[in-house]
């Protein structure tokens, strides 16, 4: 197919199937999940010897600033108080929201292959739930590659006396593996969600599409949100969380179009 037919059939398929509005959906049932989330994973990080004025300048290293400020002080409330409780409550409130996030983008996927869900209620909760954990790994891993990792790598070095060099080589190699992990991650979810048959070795384009849009839209908005506008002046106190909105939008429209992708190359490999 050519460039000019492919450009048409995505147009054709985000049309077709308002990607736009599958993505909203995902981005609103996830800012509900990513706050408990949170508090889940920094409760654990807690509990590890790690300074949290070092944690907090990561996430600022990687977060627009206004949504840095929502927050900041609730790692900080978090991390001292260290409550295990939290862990539990935490745990569930991010899988019941997650799941309704998950459950749009299986039905962006399975418009991709042109499918219907046919799974009954209590599959289709399971595959969610299953997807949430995927989610939950893919997000672990890039907190831990990008916003975590100098905190990582500082204590490995620490903890197991690494010479320089060493710490220098997992500096190098960490964005490749963040790479890697999360293409894995998102051709295992990829090969789980539709409601068809997929082979793993035909998510992986798609996956790998997906990483990589995930990582420029993450770096850019970040840059724009920083550099070239003021989410507080329009939005006020709200700001942060409309930013965190906006890049949950972004991220759930690169999902889609790597099942888009996957999609196609599973309808170009059928004889005519």
């Amino acid at each position: 197919m050519k460039s000019k037919e492919l450009f048409f059939y995505f147009k054709k398929e985000f049309t077709q199937y308002d990607v736009s509005a599958l993505a909203s959906q995902v981005a609103y049932s996830l800012i509900f999940a990513i706050f408990p989330f949170m508090i889940f994973l920094v409760t654990l990080l807690a509990f590890a010897n790690i300074d949290v004025n070092l944690l907090l300048k990561s996430v600022y290293d990687v977060l627009p600033a206004q949504a840095f400020e929502t927050v900041r002080a609730t790692l900080t409330e978090i991390f001292t108080e260290r409550n295990m409780s939290l862990l539990s409550i935490s745990i569930l409130g991010s899988i019941w929201s997650a799941s309704n996030g998950i459950k749009a983008i299986i039905k962006s996927i399975n418009n991709a292959y042109e499918v219907k869900e046919t799974r009954n209620f209590i599959v289709l909760a399971f595959v969610s739930v299953v997807g949430v954990f995927i989610l939950a790994f893919m997000i672990l891993m890039l907190f831990a590659m990008i916003i975590f990792g100098d905190v990582i790598i500082d204590c490995l070095g620490r903890t197991f006396c690494l010479p320089d060099l060493a710490v220098k080589i997992i500096e190098i190699l960490s964005p490749i593996m963040t790479i890697v992990l999360l293409t894995f991650g998102f051709s295992v979810a990829y090969t789980f969600f539709p409601n068809k048959k997929v082979k793993w070795v035909d998510t992986l384009l798609g996956s790998f599409i997906t990483t990589i849009l995930l990582l420029i839209i993450s770096i850019c908005f970040s840059f724009y949100v920083n550099n070239f506008s003021n989410y507080s002046k329009v939005y006020g106190s709200i700001g942060g969380v409309v930013i965190l909105l906006t890049w949950l939008f972004l991220a759930s429209i690169s999902i889609i179009v790597g099942g888009e992708v996957n999609a196609f190359i599973m309808k170009e490999k059928k004889p005519r």
